[in-house]
């Protein structure tokens, strides 16, 4: 607790002789929940829009030939530029290249950060998508 928000604490309880108890705990977004591509697309043939996210770091997006039709590339620490750029109601899925799905896990926290807790990172990322024989695109 900073030193102007523990003054203010002290003075109200000093008036009001009230016990208050305060915690300092910041709030922390849950880790996001990994879905599986069959998962995805179970979603997507039953007729549920789902909004994809590449999250891979731009080294990684610049030299890649494919992403996953229609996804918004929006990689690790540039959540906040972008954020606009996702519904907020839509289920999301991130997905990158990385081993343990290290910056699609990493975008999906910081947009759920930006109240967009329904965003998950694909399990097994772009390889899983491809190897279920699921779409791709050229960039």
């Amino acid at each position: 607790m900073d030193a102007f928000v523990r003054r203010q604490v002290e003075a109200i309880l000093h008036r009001t002789r009230t016990l208050v108890v305060i915690s300092t705990m910041r709030w922390t977004p849950m880790q996001a929940v990994p879905i599986t591509a069959q998962e995805v697309m179970q979603r997507l043939d039953a007729g549920e829009a789902v909004i994809f996210v590449d999250a891979r770091p731009q080294p990684l997006w610049d030299n890649a030939p494919l992403t996953i039709p229609n996804a918004i590339h929006i990689p690790p620490g540039a959540v906040a530029d972008n954020v606009g750029k996702v519904a907020r109601l839509l289920p999301i899925v991130t997905y990158c290249t990385l081993p343990e799905a290290g910056a699609s896990a990493e975008v999906a926290r910081e947009l759920a950060e930006h109240e967009r807790a329904n965003a998950r990172p694909l399990l097994g990322g772009l390889a899983a998508w491809q190897a279920a024989g699921y779409p791709v695109a050229p960039k």
